[in-house]
Parts: C-alpha cells; sequence; structure tokens
C-alpha cells in the first residue's frame, strides 16, 4: 500500500485541545531549519498525531505569523470559549406546545410540523424525544363467513378442520386408502398408503 494510501486510513480528529497544539508546534519545529519545515513535515506529523495534514498546517502558519510579528509567545489556544455550536430543540417546550395541538393536525407529520412550527427534518429527528409513534384509531373489523370463503378459501376448509368437520377431499379415494393415509400422516410413518 502506498504512503498516500496509508495516511488515508489514520482516525481523523476533529478538534485539539491547547497542549496537543503546543504538541504540534514542538514537533513541527524540531523538524524545522530557520523557520522553514522540509518537505512532507506537515504529513508525517499527520500521521503521528492523527489528523488531517492541513490541521497542522493551518496552525503552524498560525504559529509562525504570531512569531514573525515578533509575539514572544504565539496564542494558539481555542478560539470557540464558552458554549459554541448549534442550539439544540428546546424538547420540553415543544411536548407542552404538542398537547395543546388539536387531533386533526397530529394526523400526519406534515401538520404536525406546521402547528408546531419548526422544519419536518427537526420533527423527524425528534420523534423519539418527544415521545410520538405511529398510532392508528381505525377499526379493521373481522371477516364474515361470506368473505373468508371468497377471499381466502384455505381459511374456510382449516374452520372446518378445526371445528370436527371432515376436510372435504380433492381426489376420489377409497374410504380405507383414506383413513389408513391419515392415520400413516398422524403417526409420522410416511406419505401413506396408495390404492
Amino acid at each position: 500500500m502506498s504512503a498516500a494510501g496509508s495516511a488515508s486510513q489514520v482516525a481523523k480528529r476533529k478538534n485539539f485541545n491547547n497542549s496537543e497544539k503546543e504538541e504540534v508546534i514542538r514537533h513541527l519545529l524540531t523538524g524545522s531549519k530557520n523557520g522553514v519545515l522540509p518537505y512532507g513535515a506537515f504529513k508525517a506529523a499527520a500521521e503521528k498525531f492523527g489528523c488531517h495534514w492541513e490541521t497542522n498546517k493551518r496552525l503552524w502558519r498560525r504559529y509562525d505569523t504570531q512569531h514573525k510579528a515578533g509575539v514572544s509567545s504565539p496564542q494558539l489556544a481555542n478560539r470557540r470559549n464558552g458554549n459554541s455550536g448549534r442550539k439544540g430543540v428546546p424538547i420540553e417546550e415543544l411536548r407542552e406546545r404538542l398537547r395543546d395541538i388539536p387531533l386533526n393536525d397530529r394526523t400526519t407529520q406534515r401538520r404536525l410540523a406546521a402547528a408546531l412550527e419548526i422544519p419536518l427534518t427537526t420533527l423527524h429527528k425528534n420523534l423519539k424525544a418527544l415521545g410520538l409513534r405511529a398510532h392508528s384509531n381505525a377499526i379493521k373489523p373481522y371477516l364474515t363467513d361470506a368473505e373468508n370463503t371468497y377471499k381466502l378459501p384455505h381459511l374456510g376448509k382449516d374452520k372446518a378442520a378445526r371445528g370436527g368437520a371432515p376436510i372435504p377431499r380433492r381426489y376420489e379415494i377409497s374410504e380405507d386408502a383414506w383413513i389408513r393415509g391419515s392415520a400413516a400422516l398422524s403417526t409420522g410413518e410416511g406419505q401413506g398408503a396408495a390404492v
């Protein structure tokens, strides 16, 4: 496997903490000559620290510009302090609003999302957190005997067999062979006697 193939299989890290950033810079400084890095230094550091080589290049560029500007100790700290990132959906507030929505507006996800005034995708992602599941109030009627024989003829036969009535025969067969065949099948001796 080539070096490029092995580098692409390294687990990539999303963010470094401050001490890891300083460690990357120290590693790059040991390989530099007069502030210039040799060819492949970013890639070697990426393989060592498990990140993308451009991450190391970006760190080095920040360090180098501050160092050339005369800053004695360049700041590489994370610039995203405090609560950062996308804010979550207020689930409790949505639950309260959900109770006030009439049933007619809760029948489909699209109507429910419109009633809650949130995107359908947001609703879909938070269905489990909201405690929602598919439910139907529709009553399914049982099949009558007429529908049973028309749609599912085999069920009528099974119903007769369970009730003790004899199973209707499809082929002409003598009574003796019929009884022996049934007995052989019930004991598992084979396929029964043939006449």
